[in-house]
């Protein structure tokens, strides 16, 4: 299951840089400090998706049924209900996670505000050098 999934990263990866370098975007207006963060960023979150993507969408169905199967047994008709509150919990943890992305999203633009900033303080630095040295 892993191999398939690090395939499929490694794909959409392909196809990812072969979009950007064959893109008409002009790459120079942006540091390569941002570049190598925003692809890093894309590359970890690619890859903890594919692992969740993985194992939860293969096995989600089985085990609700499964899960619903032995509650009914040991416990009675009170487990139908519980299956119901976990299935009303999907769209709150779906919620959730558009807000975690939306914060994401934040500190991802900080971050890049920051290595901005970063790259303006190294190249005055190195200006300053230049203009000391001689």
């Amino acid at each position: 299951m892993f191999f398939i999934a690090y395939h499929g990263i490694i794909v959409v990866l392909v196809i990812l840089f072969r979009r950007i370098f064959s893109a008409n975007i002009p790459l120079l207006k942006f540091s390569t400090g941002q570049v190598v963060d925003l692809i890093s960023s894309d590359v970890q979150r690619l890859e903890d998706e594919a692992v969740k993507l993985a194992f939860s969408g293969a096995f989600t169905s089985l085990e609700l049924v499964t899960i619903t199967v032995v509650l009914l047994y040991l416990i009675g008709g009170q487990a139908v209900m519980s299956v119901l509150f976990l299935c009303c919990l999907v769209p709150y943890v779906a919620g959730l996670s558009t807000a975690s992305t939306k914060l994401h999203l934040r500190t991802a633009a900080e971050s890049d505000r920051r290595i901005f900033l970063m790259s303006q303080v190294a190249s005055g630095i190195h200006a300053i050098k230049t203009y000391v040295g001689g």
